[in-house]
C-alpha cells in the first residue's frame, strides 16, 4: 500500500467466525420438500395406510422417525419394498404425522391428541409426543386429571404420567371429591394415598378421601378397608376428629365402624409400645408417625415490636426478626431477618413464599414489600404498594396479595389494592365502604373478611364485612357481640373466629367469639387463658394458634409484650398452653407454610 494511504476496511479486532441460523432457509427447505411430495417427484416408497397411499421419500422418513430409520437401514423385510403396509394407525392421524415430518408444523386438538400421541410414540417422533404431552398437561383439571394419568400409564408415557401425578398431588383435596377418583381401582387409590407429596392441610383430609372412596360402594368395597386405610397416618389425626367421624356413621355402616375402631385401637396399642420395639421395626413404622412431607406446616412470625416489663413507652423496639415454629415437633427456630424493621405490618403467602407488607418504624410508614423463600433462606424485595400503610389488613387469595385500610400518613386509607405476581405490580381495585384500621383480616374460599377495628375517630367497631375481589362486592355480616380492635381473625370449620383484641373500657380482651356461617350469628367460645391485644393468630391442623400480643390494661402504663402461645381445639372447646416464643412481640404478622 502506498505511503500515506489507509485501508478502506476497518481493522477487525475479533477474528472469530460469524455464525448464524436462518429460519427463512428452513422454511424454504421444508416448502420444497413438501412440494416434491405433493408432485410425487423422486418418491422412492409408498406407505399404505388403510385404503390410502402416501408417496414419500425414504430419506425424509428416516431423518424424522427412528422407526423408519430402523426399517430402512437394518435390512428389515420392508427394506427394498416399493409399497409398505402400515398398521396400528388411522390414515387421518398418519397424514398429520407425515405433514409434520415434511414441514415441522402440526395442529394438536382435543379430538386428535390422544390418538396422535399413541401413533407418534409408535413411530418414535419424540417432538410430537412432547407437544401432545404439553397439550394434555395444559388441559389438566380436577375432573380429568385421573383420566389423563391413567391414559399416560396405559401407553407407558412417563412424561405425561408424571405431570398428571404432580397435578393430582397438588390438587388432591378437590380431585378426591371427583367421580374419577371415587371410581378408581383399589390399587391406584392406595398408590395415591401412600404419597408423601399430597398437598393437604392435615392427615384427616386424606383419611376422609379414603373413606369417601369406600363408602361410594360400601357393600363392594368394605372388604378392602384395611388395605385402603393402611397408608393413613392415624397417630397425627386428633382423637377428637376421629371420635366425631365415628359418631357420624349410621347403622347401615356398622361393619365399617367396627373395622375403624379396630384399626384405631391397634394404632393406640402400637403408640404405647413404639419406644420398646427394635430400631429396624421402628424405622419401618416411623413414616406413619409423622405428617406427610407436603403437609408439614411451619408458622413464620414476622416483625412487630417488643417491650420488656417496666419499660417506658419510648423503650419499644421495632423488629425485623423472624421466628419459625415447627408445628409437628413443637419447636421454635430463628429464621433470617428481613431488611426493614416493621411493626403494625401485614403478611401473606405468595407462591409458597412469606411476604411482609408495609408497617412502620420510628414514625415512618412503609410501602415496601419483602418476600422470603424458605428453600433458599433469602429475602428479596418486591414492588412497593401504591400507598404506604401501617395498621393495615393483608391477606392472600388465589395467589394474589391484598392490602386494605390502615393508616396512610395522618389519615386512614380508603382503598383496597392487589398485587398480582403475573404482572408484578400493585393496583387499586376498590374502595372501602368505611374507613378502618387495626381490624382483623383473613382470606378464605375466595373472600376477604374484615372484622372489627377502629374508625377515623379511634372508636372500636363491631362491624363485620366480606369483600369479593372478583366481583368487587362488599357484603355486611352480623355484628360482633363485643367491639374489638387489634383482634386476630381466622376461619375454621366454616366458622369465623375473632380472638382477643382491645376494647377501650375493658383493655385487652380474653373473650373469643365465632360466627357460624350456616347459623348466621356470633356466639362466645372458651376464653383465652391470657388477655391479648394485637396477637398473631393462625390455623394449623384444625387448631387455632395465638402468639404474643399485649395484655396490660392499666392506664398510663406502657404494656409489655407477651412471649407466650396457646392453642384452641374446637372439638373440645378448650385452650392449652403451648409454651413460649423466642421473643415477646406485639403487632407482628404470622403466616403458614
Amino acid at each position: 500500500m502506498a505511503e500515506g494511504l489507509t485501508s478502506q476496511f476497518p481493522t477487525c479486532l475479533d477474528d472469530r467466525p460469524y455464525k448464524c441460523f436462518s429460519d427463512e432457509y428452513c422454511k424454504s427447505f421444508f416448502k420444497v420438500l413438501q412440494q416434491l411430495r405433493y408432485d410425487e417427484s423422486f418418491c422412492d416408497v409408498s406407505l399404505q395406510v388403510d385404503d390410502q397411499a402416501f408417496p414419500s421419500h425414504k430419506v425424509v422418513l428416516m431423518a424424522g422417525s427412528p422407526y423408519f430409520h430402523a426399517m430402512f437401514i437394518n435390512n428389515m423385510a420392508e427394506h427394498d419394498k416399493q409399497s409398505i403396509d402400515i398398521g396400528g394407525v388411522s390414515k387421518q392421524i398418519f397424514s398429520i404425522i407425515l405433514e409434520f415430518l415434511y414441514s415441522g408444523e402440526i395442529e394438536v386438538t382435543e379430538d386428535n391428541c390422544e390418538e396422535l400421541l399413541i401413533a407418534a410414540d409408535m413411530f418414535s417422533v419424540s417432538e410430537i409426543v412432547s407437544l401432545c404431552c404439553t397439550f394434555l398437561t395444559d388441559k389438566l383439571q380436577p375432573e380429568n386429571s385421573i383420566g389423563i394419568y391413567l391414559f399416560g400409564a396405559t401407553i407407558s408415557c412417563d412424561p405425561l404420567k408424571k405431570e398428571a401425578e404432580k397435578y393430582i398431588h397438588k390438587h388432591f383435596l378437590k380431585i378426591s371429591k371427583e367421580e374419577e377418583f371415587l371410581n378408581l381401582e383399589k390399587e391406584y387409590v392406595i398408590q395415591f394415598l401412600q404419597s408423601e407429596c399430597l398437598h393437604v392441610e392435615n392427615e384427616y383430609q386424606v383419611f376422609k378421601a379414603a373413606m369417601d372412596w369406600i363408602l361410594q360402594k360400601t357393600l363392594e368395597r368394605r372388604k378392602h378397608i384395611f388395605d385402603v386405610l393402611a397408608p393413613i397416618r392415624f397417630p397425627v389425626i386428633s382423637d377428637g376428629q376421629m371420635d366425631k367421624y365415628l359418631s357420624s356413621l349410621g347403622e347401615s355402616e356398622l361393619s365399617i365402624k367396627v373395622a375403624l375402631q379396630k384399626i384405631l385401637n391397634d394404632f393406640k396399642s402400637e403408640r404405647k409400645t413404639f419406644g420398646l420395639i427394635d430400631n429396624k421395626m421402628k424405622s419401618l413404622k416411623h413414616h406413619l408417625m409423622v405428617p406427610r412431607r407436603c403437609a408439614r406446616k411451619n408458622i413464620y412470625l414476622c416483625g412487630g415490636f417488643t417491650r420488656l416489663k417496666g419499660d417506658r413507652w419510648s423503650d419499644a423496639k421495632t423488629l425485623n426478626t423472624v421466628e419459625r415454629y415447627d408445628t409437628f415437633y413443637k419447636t421454635w427456630h430463628e429464621s433470617p431477618s428481613f431488611q426493614f424493621h416493621r411493626s403494625a405490618l401485614g403478611a401473606g403467602v405468595l407462591e409458597g413464599q412469606v411476604c411482609v407488607v408495609g408497617g412502620e418504624n420510628d414514625m415512618l410508614i412503609l410501602d415496601s414489600v419483602e418476600t422470603y423463600d424458605p428453600v433458599t433462606y433469602e429475602w428479596k424485595t418486591l414492588p412497593g404498594m401504591t400507598s404506604p400503610r401501617c395498621g393495615l389488613g393483608v391477606c392472600s387469595i388465589d395467589n394474589c396479595l391484598y392490602a386494605v385500610g390502615g393508616w396512610v400518613g395522618s389519615e386512614i386509607g380508603s382503598t383496597v389494592e392487589k398485587y398480582d405476581p403475573e404482572i408484578k405490580e400493585w393496583m387499586v381495585i376498590s374502595h372501602c365502604r368505611s374507613l378502618k384500621c387495626w381490624m382483623g383480616i383473613t382470606g378464605d374460599n375466595g373472600l376477604m373478611y374484615l372484622v372489627g377495628g377502629c374508625n377515623d375517630l379511634s372508636d372500636e367497631l363491631k362491624s363485620v364485612e366480606s369483600f369479593n375481589p372478583v366481583t368487587k362486592e362488599w357484603t355486611n355480616l352480623p355484628d360482633l357481640n363485643i367491639k374489638r380492635s387489634y383482634t386476630g381473625v381466622v376461619v375454621l370449620d366454616d366458622c369465623l373466629y375473632a380472638v382477643g383484641g382491645w376494647n377501650e373500657p375493658h383493655g385487652a380482651l380474653k373473650s373469643v367469639e365465632k360466627l357460624d356461617f350456616k347459623k348466621g350469628y356470633w356466639i362466645e367460645v372458651a376464653p383465652l387463658s391470657t388477655p391479648r391485644a394485637a396477637a398473631s393468630v393462625v390455623v394449623v391442623n384444625n387448631m387455632i394458634y395465638v402468639m404474643g400480643g399485649r395484655n396490660s390494661n392499666q392506664e398510663f402504663t406502657a404494656p409489655s409484650t407477651l412471649d407466650t402461645m396457646e392453642g384452641y381445639d374446637p372439638c373440645t372447646n378448650t385452650w392449652i398452653d403451648l409454651g413460649t416464643m423466642l421473643t415477646g412481640r406485639c403487632e407482628a404478622a404470622a403466616v403458614i407454610i
